[in-house]
């Protein structure tokens, strides 16, 4: 059974597939047998969104559970907890609007913002909560500060939805993916926008009490007061270690593995036998039985649940007559479902695909095992491709084989097979013209009588309760099975007399031919297609691609890389773009908020800090970089930047008031630095569930899951103990040079916009 993952006007695939599972049991019971369901994407599509869920809820409790621990009032964090369900409702809301089904890419996104979505409630309800402790009634607290951080919090905002704009514009699997996950993550963003300047005022006004004025700072702020003021004192030694890391990181990129779509944990084995081409059907049966008797043991044995056996041959014009002669890929093909203790992860790959492969190797003399790793839940196939073209089959087939040749000696891929080594036995009949007009034979009419005597031909047409039905009248089944009946099949000349042999004008052979002739862009194209022998298809592929290199081709003879190398570099590429684009529109937006060109570059800094976190953590925990990653990367730009937008704010409003320039930076720091932890701490927590695969992996396909969030976590953390010290050093730096001059950072700015627009 097999229900599309993330197609959003289909129907429920979980009601689906309980369906069908009723109608099974129905089954079972009218026949008094057993079914097993041997494939049910509506399974993994089940688990992956009660984990999603399950995240879900864990991340919000944590979220919340931060909030109470930094404001230490029970009303203040149930107010601010508020954002959450209201943002998350609204953008399901939204979803349902536009025909979204709930699947693990929606579900999915507003598990990624539900981290996101408490960061403009904390900075809000942290403002009014700084105005309650300095004295301020209720009411005036919730409005001033609300007010007080309406800028600083809507540019932000605005920041993250931008990022997702890009996406708009990636096409292939990558847009497929992230248009569903970047829509919840931007309306439930949005969404807690208007919640943190409605519901919490409001609340805040009617349930926060008045308090005496008293000094706000606690050890955690007095802490980081006094290590800002230590670093733009030194903003030498701060600016140096920050590209120290950033280039110890770049070094370490090289040992992260690479891949396109974690597919998720399969729930199979397959296992193909491939026999000796044109191999009758009767033949692969009996041999294949000794393969059955291998698998039934090990499912007594407990080791397998189930397997199901497909065996045959495919292809080739004339397949289905004479018992199958002309069969093209003659092979057995077997699914294999691992068994186990209930409930009892099974490492396929690791495990199962290498005990099959021992267990059934040699077991039918003369053939091939090669048995690899079923879909997971995402359904991708991993496999890598060299694609060959020639304008002649000769040439074709030998620089396939000088390929095949060399892809077998890659030890980055295994399992290397080519599309021209299944052949096609097939007759081919020579007319000899002369011969045939003296027999009375027109030699355009043999081939219409011998496609007739193999394949049959339509004689007449009946109509059978108003449906129109051909009859096809043909030999009777294995007249023309051999070489030898084929040579004595009769034709009638047409001046009538006695018939001829086909051998008397023809010379009739049987040849090897290609299963099929495919061709790409026009060109005649055969294809070897390989499996990365690890999950590094980056490292596979450069492997793959400088053996091939090594090769000298027949003239006429070219190659390219295929499969998902090709699609992973696509997509790769797409979304680098992306990213570069949304870095743009940060710029942009960032440009009008503070109405200045070089601010928004400081700020910006922030975001190549990221990798400083991100990569090594990748790296420790062997995590490929995929599509995941390049999301995170993506969503990082929005979030990071955000930090540093409500930071510089509150030191421009200080420098307004007439507070010294360095002074201002300490003062900002530390009336922001809570908010901007806290904003940090429940994003990476909401997502740690997701990291460490406290309920699965998510199902989404890889997309949702590990690479994603650990990318998130590792960049934020970074980022964000960076921000608090780098983009200070590097503010007071070019913005300390031009006081020296004579003109303080906010009358710098206004001449630096003058200089570029004019009056």
């Amino acid at each position: 059974m097999g229900l599309n993952v993330f197609k959003t006007q289909q129907a429920n695939t979980l009601v689906v597939a309980n369906a069908v599972k009723a109608q099974l049991a129905d089954l079972e019971k009218s026949f008094g047998g057993k079914v097993t369901v041997l494939s049910n994407q509506g399974e993994p599509i089940a688990k992956g969104v009660e984990s999603l869920v399950k995240e879900g809820l864990l991340g919000s409790i944590i979220a919340v559970l931060i909030v109470l621990v930094f404001l230490r009032n029970l009303r203040s964090t149930l107010i601010t907890a508020l954002s959450i369900p209201l943002s998350i409702l609204v953008g399901l809301l939204l979803l349902g609007v536009q025909g979204f089904t709930l699947n693990v890419l929606t579900l999915g996104g507003l598990a990624i913002a539900i981290g996101r979505v408490i960061d403009d409630a904390i900075v809000v309800i942290e403002n009014i909560y700084h105005r309650l402790g300095e004295g301020d009634t209720p009411l005036k607290a919730a409005y001033e500060g609300a007010r007080e951080v309406v800028v600083p919090i809507t540019a932000s905002t605005i920041t993250t939805v931008a990022v997702f704009l890009p996406l708009i514009f990636v096409g292939g699997i990558a847009g497929e993916f992230f248009r569903p996950l970047a829509l919840a993550v931007t309306y439930a963003i949005l969404a807690s926008l208007i919640v943190a300047f409605t519901v919490i005022p409001l609340f805040s006004s009617l349930f926060l009490k008045t308090v005496a004025k008293q000094n706000t700072e606690d050890w955690f702020v007095r802490g980081y007061r006094a290590a800002i003021t230590w670093a733009t004192g030194h903003k030498a030694i701060v600016l140096g270690t920050a590209v120290a890391l950033l280039i110890g990181t770049g070094l370490l990129v090289r040992g992260i593995p690479t891949n396109f779509v974690g597919g998720g944990d399969p729930s199979s084995a397959e296992v193909s036998i491939k026999f000796k081409d044109g191999t009758r059907l009767a033949r692969i049966n009996a041999n294949s039985q000794a393969i059955e008797t291998k698998l039934e043991a090990l499912r007594q044995a407990g080791t397998i649940k189930a397997f199901q056996t497909v065996i045959g041959t495919s292809g080739g014009a004339f397949a289905g007559l004479g018992g199958g002669a002309g069969g093209s890929s003659a092979s057995a093909n077997f699914t294999v479902i691992p068994g186990g203790e209930e409930g009892k992860k099974v490492d396929i790959r690791k495990v199962l695909v290498p005990l099959l492969e021992k267990e059934l190797t040699g077991v039918v003399p003369n053939t091939t095992v090669n048995v690899q790793a079923g879909a997971g839940g995402g359904g991708f196939a991993q496999n890598l491709e060299v694609q060959i073209q020639a304008s002649d089959n000769k040439t074709l087939r030998a620089a396939t084989e000088q390929v095949l040749a060399a892809t077998k000696k890659v030890p980055e891929v295994r399992n290397p097979s080519s599309n021209l080594d299944a052949v096609n036995p097939e007759f081919v009949v020579r007319v000899d013209q002369k011969k045939a007009y003296e027999k009375g034979i027109i030699p355009v009419a043999v081939g219409g009588s011998v496609r007739q005597a193999l394949q049959g031909a339509q004689s007449i047409t009946l109509s059978v309760d108003d449906r129109a039905v051909d009859v096809l009248l043909s030999a009777p089944r294995g007249s023309f099975e051999t070489l030898e009946q084929l040579k004595k099949l009769k034709l009638r000349p047409i001046s009538g007399g006695d018939s001829i042999r086909l051998e008397e004008i023809a010379a009739v052979t049987q040849e090897p031919g290609p299963s099929s002739v495919r061709r790409i862009d026009g060109e005649r194209t055969a294809i070897v297609t390989m499996e990365p022998a690890g999950n590094n298809v980056g490292a596979s592929t450069a492997k793959l691609t400088e053996a091939v290199k090594a090769l000298t081709l027949p003239e006429g003879a070219t190659w390219k890389i295929g499969g998902v190398s090709a699609a992973q570099g696509e997509s790769f590429r797409a979304l680098g773009v992306a990213i570069l684009a949304a870095i743009a529109l940060v710029y942009i937006i960032m440009v009008a908020t503070f109405r200045s060109l070089l601010t928004p570059f400081l700020l910006l800094a922030s975001i190549p800090l990221v990798v400083i976190g991100a990569f090594p953590l990748l790296y420790i925990t062997n995590t490929p970089i995929d599509l995941a990653v390049f999301f995170g990367f993506l969503l990082l730009v929005g979030i990071v930047v955000t930090n540093a937008i409500v930071l510089i704010d509150l030191v421009d409003h200080l420098q307004e008031k007439g507070m010294d320039l360095r002074q201002a930076i300490i003062e900002g720091g530390a009336r922001r630095v809570r908010p901007i932890v806290m904003t940090a701490l429940t994003t990476i927590l909401a997502l740690a569930p997701a990291a460490l695969e406290l309920f699965g992996t998510g199902g989404g396909g890889g997309i949702v899951g590990k690479p994603l969030a650990l990318t998130v976590i590792g960049g934020l953390t970074a980022s964000t103990m960076l921000t608090l010290f780098v983009v200070p050093a590097l503010y007071l730096s070019v913005y300390g040079r031009r006081k020296s001059k004579g003109m303080d950072a906010r009358a710098a700015k206004q001449q630096q916009m003058l200089e570029v627009f004019g009056d």
